[in-house]
């Protein structure tokens, strides 16, 4: 899919969290010893969704100056993050590691992209972008760690 407009960013952008902040919330009801873990990466994407919006109301206005200042390729299997398709603990934790990778390099390219004409929402994006950082960093010590923390089972 090809995102041209600024609302079709911030739109994606809006899609990407809302299906985290779900994803995660399921898994903190489902793996009980990380699920203080997981509810605190839900919350942290209801925050972003509300940086989000933010963002689109300061772009309303300045809609026919930046209307077509994005060209940004993203893949449709970086949208949708279902615990449903997962196949244990371990697995699903690759799969947000995954998602959280491409969300990242999304949110750093609408960054650099949108940086001469939307200020707010480049200023958006660096900082979800910084949050996807430390936020692979604890999934993937979570990999690391193989699952031990996890009360279910694989």
């Amino acid at each position: 899919m090809n995102l041209r407009t600024a609302s079709q960013v911030l739109g994606v952008a809006r899609q990407l969290e809302d299906d985290a902040a779900r994803f995660y919330q399921s898994m903190s009801q489902t793996h009980a010893t990380n699920g203080e873990l997981f509810l605190g990466l839900a919350k942290q994407n209801k925050r972003n969704i509300v940086l989000i919006d933010r963002a689109y109301l300061s772009i309303s206005n300045d809609a026919f100056e930046t209307g077509f200042c994005f060209d940004i390729d993203i893949d449709d299997s970086a949208l949708g993050l279902e615990q449903s398709g997962c196949d244990g603990y371990s697995q699903c934790l690759k799969g947000a590691i995954e998602h959280e990778k491409k969300a990242g390099a999304f949110y750093s390219i609408a960054a650099e992209q949108s940086k001469s004409l939307l200020a707010g929402v480049t200023r958006t994006m660096v900082q979800i972008a910084g949050t996807k950082e430390d936020r692979l960093k604890t999934l993937i010590a979570l990999v690391a760690a193989g699952g031990a923390q996890n009360t279910q089972g694989d």
